[in-house]
């Protein structure tokens, strides 16, 4: 079956562009999944879903990690790009697929990769750290993943104790915001937004539809797109 993907395999030689590519074309696959299963559309198809997990096992190293590039050999701000953010859009794929009847399948890849997303705690790199620790919650909403996340056996007792101090970091931010902010701190706006999503018992669509924090990432993969294009001096194709 095809997949609204333009690489079947991971990039070679680093290819920035091109990752960065891949990359946006996940997050929109999982977009686009979430909005066909609010307008009702049914996402319980075996096929679909094998397809998915054949296809990221191509990206998939043995300890769960999902890579974007054929080597791990890159700067730390990028294996948050293309390693430890792909792992969760995966994951987040997955669920969705398999939200009506979970699959055996599913079970095994989720088991294997949920573990993987925190292994940087859910933060970002340098400055903007706390920045994605905020966008990972935000990809694991748009997944359906954050209920099974809290209560479930996909994941051991580190993967919660990141997941508890995301919450901790979030409320202390919101109870008492900071009055002078470090280069890529989270706002109170962003961390009350990812309270909710952890918190809701019900469908939190409404909550991603009036999302403070997805225009940000948005805005921010359109910069590092235009800096990779004129970097490479060819068009922003």
């Amino acid at each position: 079956m095809d997949l609204p993907i333009s690489f079947s395999k991971p990039i070679t030689d680093f290819d920035v562009k091109k990752l960065h590519q891949l990359n946006w074309e996940w997050i929109c696959w999982l977009r686009t999944l979430r909005q066909k299963l609010e307008n009702g559309e049914s996402l319980n198809d075996g096929i679909l879903m094998e397809s998915a997990i054949e296809y990221f096992s191509k990206f998939q190293r043995k300890d769960g990690f999902i890579n974007l590039s054929d080597s791990y050999a890159m700067p730390s701000d990028a294996r948050v790009d293309f390693i430890y953010i792909p792992t969760v859009v995966a994951c987040s794929i997955v669920n969705l697929l398999g939200s009506t009847n979970r699959q055996p399948q599913a079970e095994r890849f989720l088991k294997k990769t949920l573990p993987a997303t925190a292994g940087r705690n859910f933060r970002g790199s340098g400055y903007d750290g706390s920045k994605y620790m905020a966008f990972f919650i935000e990809l694991f909403a748009w997944g359906n993943l954050l209920p099974t996340l809290i209560n479930s056996e996909l994941t051991n007792l580190s993967f919660h104790k990141t997941l508890f101090n995301c919450y901790r970091d979030f409320t202390q931010e919101v109870l008492n915001p900071k009055e002078k902010r470090s280069w890529g701190d989270i706002n109170t706006t962003w961390a009350s937004h990812c309270l909710q999503l952890m918190n809701s018992e019900c469908n939190n669509w409404p909550l991603l539809q009036s999302s403070p924090i997805w225009p940000e990432f948005a805005r921010l993969f359109e910069y590092r797109d235009l800096v990779t294009t004129m970097n490479s001096g060819q068009e922003n194709e």
